[in-house]
């Protein structure tokens, strides 16, 4: 894997909570052949259809992202988009969206301990996760292609008309 996917830090994370939540199974979808060793349950899907991954959201009851460094990082607005809980790392492609408290939980990258802590969290207060699913819901509506290209063109026709900004 890639270092800066920060998935030796999310494994770490993982087997953290998996020592005091029973029953934790990992799933992970990467581009990437990855090797490791857990004694976490884990399925591996290496290429999913967009209906598959629909289905692994919405089957999960987290989703994690422990990159160090994203553009806009559309994963987790998918997964909010699939009403999933959402934790993840605090990088500049995220800042767009994530509210910490308000649509998901953000750490600081490379920091095991503070993931671990963010999962055990949205896994043990419901009341955070419902809270998180619906406002993820409506920022994720705000991401659809459709809204992202009518502001880009009304940015746009604003430069046309007012002319670059000075």
């Amino acid at each position: 894997a890639r270092p800066r996917k920060g998935f030796h830090q999310f494994l770490e994370a993982a087997e953290q909570v998996a020592s005091s939540i029973d029953g934790l199974k990992l799933i992970v979808v990467s581009k990437s052949p990855l090797q490791f060793e857990t004694k976490i349950p884990v399925e591996f899907y290496r290429h999913p259809s967009d209906q598959q991954l629909a289905d692994l959201y919405h089957s999960s009851a987290l989703f994690v992202s422990a990159s160090w460094g994203e553009g806009l990082g559309y994963p987790p607005l998918e997964a909010m988009a699939c009403r999933t809980p959402v934790v993840l790392t605090d990088s500049d492609g995220v800042r767009d969206y994530a509210r910490h408290g308000w649509n998901c939980l953000v750490v600081p990258p490379r920091n095991a301990v503070a993931l671990a802590a963010a999962m055990q969290r949205m896994l043990q207060e419901p009341a955070l996760a419902a809270c998180c699913v619906e406002n993820g819901l409506e920022t994720a509506h705000r991401y659809r292609w459709e809204h992202v290209i009518a502001r880009v063109e009304t940015a746009a026709q604003r430069m046309l008309r007012d002319g670059p900004a000075q």
